[in-house]
């Protein structure tokens, strides 16, 4: 971690089910005064510094969490669609927001993996998850609170994540309305067939808690036990 300051910076690991979640901050404005175990491939290297900086958090997270594991750390590539190329043996879900990057690991491939993280909304931001993420009743649900309504977006983004490829197909935030939240769990109500294993009508449980400057959610399926 030392050689990856003052880039990389507020390193937390903690277990996560059977997996491990890492946290940590980044400054875009000392990538290139760290020392980073992580190269930049080529199709990145004309990317502005924004999207460079994302992307070696981000990867660097994968090898420092790998590290934490007993794990020989190797490469997470970009694949279709800018999805993560896990290693053999290793699912994963990597996410940024403002200046903070979160990779969830496990090593484990019968799972289907994901995670968000994000900014509290504000009212620019609010308002357009009123528009387009949330219907009337999930908004009332959640009681107009932004916390709960950043959350509630982060909810679908992860179920995104973590049923895209599985359902072959782009799916918008229609695909799952909110039915229940507690202090720990964000319940969606899927409203159509994603993949064969998760149904229009079933119930998934997606994790989440407040993690200043923002809100984390995460989730890890099996298509054998509906909701892990």
């Amino acid at each position: 971690m030392q050689d990856c300051a003052p880039f990389l910076h507020d390193l937390h690991i903690r277990p996560c089910g059977d997996g491990w979640l890492a946290t940590a901050g980044f400054d875009p404005e000392h990538l290139h005064a760290a020392a980073l175990p992580v190269s930049l491939p080529d199709r990145l290297r004309g990317a502005v510094l924004k999207r460079q900086a994302e992307f070696l958090a981000g990867r660097t997270l994968c090898f420092l969490l790998q590290k934490h594991m007993g794990l020989a750390p190797t490469a997470v590539h970009i694949g279709a669609g800018r999805a993560p190329v896990w290693p053999s043996g290793l699912a994963g879900s990597i996410s940024h927001s403002n200046n903070q990057v979160a990779v969830l690991l496990f090593c484990r491939t019968d799972l289907f993996i994901g995670l968000d993280i994000e900014a509290i909304a504000t009212e620019r931001a609010l308002s357009a998850i009123r528009s387009s993420v949330l219907n009337s009743a999930e908004v009332s649900l959640l009681e107009h609170n932004p916390e709960k309504m950043t959350a509630a977006f982060s909810a679908k983004e992860t179920l995104y994540k973590a049923l895209c490829a599985h359902a072959g197909r782009f799916f918008g935030f229609s695909a799952a309305h909110v039915v229940r939240l507690t202090q720990e769990c964000i319940t969606l109500s899927l409203q159509e067939n994603l993949g064969r294993s998760f149904l229009a009508n079933d119930h998934i449980d997606i994790h989440w808690r407040i993690a200043p400057p923002g809100v984390q959610t995460w989730v890890a399926l099996s298509p054998r036990i509906k909701n892990r």
